[in-house]
């Protein structure tokens, strides 16, 4: 192993606990913007994107992409930027951040889904279909068995994040084609570029010059820019590079149960043993899915 991989383990271990920090994080967020959660997210990314793009333009040295490419960008940035952190934070305003951790736990399955109906080497196989009935099955049991029922709306809050897992998968499924011409860093560039000016033209809708922010909010706000954003996306994003995406989805599977642990130590939230059942059951569902078998290979 050399010096690269070592400091790519570490980093992927660090993107995992900024990543879980960051549904009890929004949760603070969320409860004290009281409804206003685009301006919530933009706040958020004007942290993240100065950041990113310091990142970026020390890294890559250039940010230009294909022309070609703009018009997907501004779509996707609207959906993985934009819509999914209006869900992530609108969600999490009304049910817990344990049971909001597990639901993301989705994304690879319904990533793998979706890309099954617009990528021929992406075919729905019976061994996936088994992987989704078992995820969804782990993720019923959130809904139906939750500690955490005494929320504003937690089957509300719910279904929402259930449809920021599936606006994440959508956008994911999308972006396959571009990365075959644009690195993973300039790609992040551009679609937080264009889906934080979305944030901050639709947040005009909720006056956020009379949204008032507590210094508990702006300190939550800058470590959901800078470190579970800019920064976490950047080493996950090396973590590609010199582990594979292979080792570096191991990683991220992590993520719900580190989100389910600072949600309970810092939020003081229910545990029940319905999560871990909950959490291996998504698991193996996504293992399922992403399995590739001797016919597929």
């Amino acid at each position: 192993m050399n010096r690269a991989e070592k400091l790519s383990y570490i980093g992927m271990t660090i993107t995992v606990i900024f990543w879980g920090l960051a549904w009890p994080v929004g949760k603070i967020i969320a409860t004290n913007f009281n409804g206003a959660s685009l301006t919530a997210a933009f706040w958020r990314f004007s942290f993240a994107f100065p950041a990113l793009s310091l990142v970026v333009l020390a890294k890559e040295k250039s940010i230009s992409v294909p022309r070609k490419f703009h018009p997907k960008l501004v779509i996707l940035g609207f959906l993985q930027v934009s819509l999914y952190n209006f869900l992530y934070l609108t969600g999490l305003r009304f049910t817990s951040s344990s049971d909001a951790s597990l639901i993301i736990a989705l994304n690879p399955t319904l990533t793998a889904v979706i890309s099954s109906q617009l990528y021929r080497d992406e075919k729905l196989t019976l061994n996936r279909v088994m992987g989704l009935l078992i995820a969804f099955g782990g993720v019923s049991l959130i809904f139906l068995l939750s500690p955490n029922s005494t929320g504003l709306n937690p089957l509300l809050g719910n279904f929402v994040i259930f449809g920021g897992a599936l606006v994440w998968a959508t956008a994911t499924s999308f972006s396959r084609p571009i990365f075959k011409e644009v690195t993973p860093l300039r790609y992040q560039f551009w679609v937080t570029l264009y889906g934080w000016i979305a944030l901050g033209l639709l947040s005009l809708f909720e006056r956020p010059w009379e949204v008032g922010v507590s210094t508990e909010s702006w300190f939550a706000l800058i470590y959901l820019g800078l470190f579970a954003a800019a920064a976490a996306n950047v080493l996950f994003s090396t973590g590609v590079k010199h582990l594979g995406p292979t080792k570096t989805s191991i990683f991220v599977n992590f993520v719900p149960l580190m989100g389910l642990f600072f949600s309970v130590l810092i939020l003081h939230e229910n545990f029940s043993f319905i999560y871990i059942i909950a959490f291996v059951l998504t698991t193996i569902g996504v293992y399922l899915v992403n399995r590739k078998t001797h016919r597929e290979t």
